[in-house]
């Protein structure tokens, strides 16, 4: 009986450790800015996430979807699996961060209704 308890236990733990690993290696700049070449009215939004990772900002404005990315990654949030019962893990969400909008992006990528890339704004150096 012992074993078996101890046995869930390690497995809940195992799984954890995968779904937060899972999580940290998915946000936050894969490739540096200068490293990219995006195509405006070709380049999708998976082939975005896919050489940058997620944005760290997202918004909405002049019927735009408005992906925002820092300079250097940094943590927004984290989500922590915990065990509630022998066999059922709950996960919660904590966001970390304080404003709205993309007040902390460096570059940020505009997508259309079918997800292709239609503007990019440095602000590094307030270029379009």
């Amino acid at each position: 009986m012992l074993l078996n308890s101890f046995s869930r236990i390690i497995s809940v733990v195992v799984l954890s450790a995968i779904i937060l690993s899972g999580c940290a290696t998915s946000v936050g700049n894969r490739a540096t800015f200068e490293n990219t070449k995006f195509v405006i009215g070709e380049t999708d939004k998976q082939t975005v996430a896919s050489v940058l990772g997620l944005p760290s900002e997202v918004s909405r404005s002049d019927n735009l979807f408005l992906w925002g990315y820092p300079e250097s990654p940094k943590l927004s949030g984290l989500i922590i699996a915990v065990p509630t019962a022998p066999d059922v893990v709950s996960t919660y969400a904590i966001d970390l961060t304080e404003e709205s909008g993309l007040t902390q992006s460096q570059m940020v990528y505009g997508f259309d209704e079918a997800g292709i890339l239609r503007k990019v704004s440095d602000q590094r150096s307030n270029k379009e």
